[in-house]
């Protein structure tokens, strides 16, 4: 049986530029005549996020939009399994993850759309596997058993540049745009009645700032470190939240440090250790992995 033992945790910290509007839905509480139809998540309250890089503290104020940790998450697994093709399951079969599943429950509708849950995968080894009789069956086979999820995302927010500029184009406590669309009759070429509806937006150039984090139980984990990465650069190629076929959602990673925090960190104060620091686009998963695994030598 494998001795999951936690080796490290790997930090994968990153600013997020917006290239075109971005819109992440929330909650509409009340209804207001000429209100926003699709209101964007927003924070509830001020949140104080401590310092940032010049030593000015970091307040991101009350309605201020944010990227929830789930929707990175999602997104970035729903890309990854549509482009690995890995061993699936017990009986160790290379496909798609979205192979497996509309394979392994073609006759269950209700399954048909849910994540992989094979529980062999990288996508399964750093998301995680919540189908608790997928690990009953592995472990029949206790080599095959996935261990707990790798990956952890942090919900992340504007930096305070982009607050004060946003506020300066908009107006004191305003961090979003109201965009209006039409609804076009196919045949006579016009607005169908009731057609109109607008969407709330964060506008294009607004950057973010987070966090992504990896538990190290082995050496073979520094490789879904690499995975993850490609899973970055296909978010980049695709879109974050909705309407992405319209352009909303179009994000550039402007860029990504990389630390690496051994037991030493936790057990003897030791400093982490820097592993990269660049914009996405000069990063290749190849090199992160082999640094990483430097780091444990």
């Amino acid at each position: 049986m494998k001795n999951f033992i936690l080796k490290g945790i790997v930090s994968i910290k990153f600013k997020l530029r917006l290239k075109t509007g971005m819109h992440i839905g929330g909650a509409k509480e009340t209804f207001e005549i000429g209100g926003v139809d699709n209101p964007v998540i927003k924070l509830p309250m001020d949140l104080n996020l401590g310092k940032d890089e010049k030593g000015e503290d970091w307040i991101v104020p009350k309605d201020a939009p944010y990227i929830p940790g789930s929707s990175l998450k999602g997104k970035i697994r729903t890309l990854l399994e549509w482009f690995l093709s890995e061993p699936k399951g017990i009986e160790g079969e290379e496909k798609t993850s979205v192979e497996y599943m509309v394979e392994k429950f073609r006759d269950n509708e209700k399954k048909i759309g849910a994540p992989c849950e094979c529980g062999t995968c990288s996508i399964c080894k750093l998301f995680g596997v919540g189908n608790s009789k997928v690990v009953e069956d592995l472990l029949k086979k206790l080599e095959k058993l996935p261990g707990p999820p790798r990956a952890e995302f942090s919900d992340a927010y504007p930096t305070p540049e982009s607050l004060k500029k946003l506020e300066e184009s908009l107006g004191e406590g305003l961090y979003t745009e109201i965009k209006y669309e039409n609804r076009i009759n196919r045949l006579s070429g016009t607005v169908e009645k009731g057609g109109l509806r607008n969407l709330e937006r964060v506008p294009a150039g607004t950057e973010f700032k987070g966090e992504i984090t990896v538990d190290i139980y082995s050496e073979e984990d520094m490789e879904l470190v690499g995975k993850l990465i490609t899973g970055l650069k296909l978010l980049e190629n695709s879109y974050l939240g909705g309407s992405g076929s319209r352009g909303y959602g179009k994000v550039e990673f402007t860029e990504i440090k990389i630390t690496f925090k051994d037991r030493n960190y936790f057990e003897k104060g030791t400093p982490e250790k820097e592993i990269e620091t660049a914009p996405l686009v000069k990063i290749t998963s190849e090199e992160i992995v082999k640094k990483l695994k430097a780091t444990m030598k």
